[in-house]
Formats: structure tokens, C-alpha cells, sequence
């Protein structure tokens, strides 16, 4: 009705989503490094 389709497939949002993650190392590592596997937004 509106027209819409997606651009992406699943299958290629995941490919793309992946080789981001892959080439953007910079940005999630820290993030990383910063968490200690707790599990979060659990109200104490």
C-alpha cells in the first residue's frame, strides 16, 4: 500500500552488519575491554 521495500535482505543486513563490526574494530573495542560480563539493566 505505502510502496515500501527493503533494500536489504536478511542475509546481506547481517553480511554488512558484520564486515561493519569487522572493519570498525576502533569504535567496540573499548566498549568491550569496559564490560566484565555482567548482565545489565537488572534493577538491584
Amino acid at each position: 500500500e505505502l510502496g515500501w521495500k527493503a533494500r536489504e535482505t536478511f542475509e546481506t543486513g547481517l553480511r554488512k552488519t558484520v564486515h561493519w563490526y569487522l572493519d570498525n574494530r576502533a569504535w567496540w573495542e573499548p566498549l568491550r575491554n569496559r564490560y566484565a560480563g555482567q548482565r545489565l539493566g537488572l534493577a538491584s
